[in-house]
């Protein structure tokens, strides 16, 4: 096979021309000879870079099809465009909704998926919305390994968790990260609503002179929120299980930071948090958002209102929106100061 041959100081830049020129033969691994880089094109032609044309063998390298290519060739053009090519991973478990038409094919798209992401191992389908309590969802096993318990890496911190019986949502990283990210040093923090300890353990974990306290009502995930403190080895989370008002009654004015990663109903609980803070303490609280009444204002409403009824001042230090929720709704969250008023 025809190949470009040159010195591996230009081999980035001889593969950017290649490609842009379409003298790059798809799907073919270069290779190294020495201190050159050899590339198979498909015809000789002038490259404005110090080389030679010369003939080489190169090793195929395998198509891996998309998604999408892989539900075509499954399911036919029509409906293979027809069904959703989108999908949540936790690990090595993929997350998929199925367009009611389609149900009867579902195991088929669900194959279809593992055949164009060899790291999946497994293939489940939302089942209900999110329900009950405890807002955990039904999943249905499609494809791949029969498995529900999802290993998920983040920031350095590794958690385990049974899917069928505890949120989680890997979309909100960031936060995770952005939170743990202003935790000072030696900081009392809350980590309210905690599930299976995702924002506990990230900010213990790069903030380790932090105390953090962590707090779950949901028996299950606490249980696993346990046991992902001791496999993290962060000696520095206090996981305490009950309900948030109830625990909140043995910290007043304890907290330097506290967070409120439960958007649906967490505005219930803004007295008590606000009661738990430090004079400066800072609180990240979740909320909805719609596009028509402004994504932040009643959020904004609620907490100025619970800082009103328990007699402190209130600072906005940053509101953003956390992600698209549902069609015009966003979920967003709001940082304010508690300032206590001397009387």
């Amino acid at each position: 096979m025809l190949a470009f041959k040159v010195h591996k100081m230009q081999a980035e830049a001889a593969k950017l021309h290649l490609k842009k020129t379409g003298l790059l033969v798809p799907h073919m691994n270069a290779k190294r000879v020495g201190d050159f880089v050899l590339f198979p094109v498909v015809k000789k032609a002038a490259v404005p870079l110090e080389g030679t044309f010369v003939k080489s063998v190169f090793e195929a390298v395998p198509h891996t099809p998309s998604f999408r290519e892989a539900l075509v060739a499954a399911l036919g053009a029509q409906e293979g465009h027809e069904a959703t090519a989108s999908y949540d991973t936790v690990g090595d478990i993929a997350i998929i909704e199925v367009p009611e038409k389609l149900e009867s094919k579902e195991r088929i798209i669900a194959s279809a998926l593992l055949k164009s992401n060899p790291r999946l191992k497994t293939v489940l389908k939302k089942e209900s919305a999110m329900q009950g309590q405890f807002r955990v969802r039904k999943f249905k096993w499609l494809a791949g390994r029969r498995n529900y318990v999802a290993e998920y890496k983040e920031s350095g911190c590794t958690f385990r968790f049974d899917l069928r019986k505890t949120y989680f949502s890997t979309r909100l990283s960031h936060e995770r990260t952005r939170i743990a990210s202003l935790t000072q040093p030696k900081e009392k923090v809350l980590a309210l609503f905690a599930g299976v300890g995702p924002f506990a353990i990230v900010i213990a974990k790069q903030q380790p002179s932090a105390d953090v306290v962590a707090v779950e009502l949901n028996p299950d995930a606490f249980a696993m929120m346990q046991d992902n403190v001791a496999q993290n080895k962060v000696r520095n989370v206090l996981a305490l299980k009950g309900d948030v008002r109830a625990v909140l009654k043995k910290y007043p004015k304890w907290a330097d930071r506290a967070c409120m990663p439960l958007p649906h109903t967490g505005y219930d609980f803004l007295d008590d948090v606000i009661a738990a803070m430090k004079d400066g303490g800072v609180v990240h609280f979740y909320g909805f958002g719609g596009e028509a009444e402004g994504v932040f204002t009643l959020n904004l409403a609620k907490v100025k209102s619970a800082c009103k009824r328990q007699g402190v001042a209130c600072t906005i230090l940053e509101k953003r929106v956390v992600r698209p929720y549902a069609p015009a709704v966003f979920q967003v969250v709001i940082d304010f100061q508690v300032r206590r008023i001397q009387s």
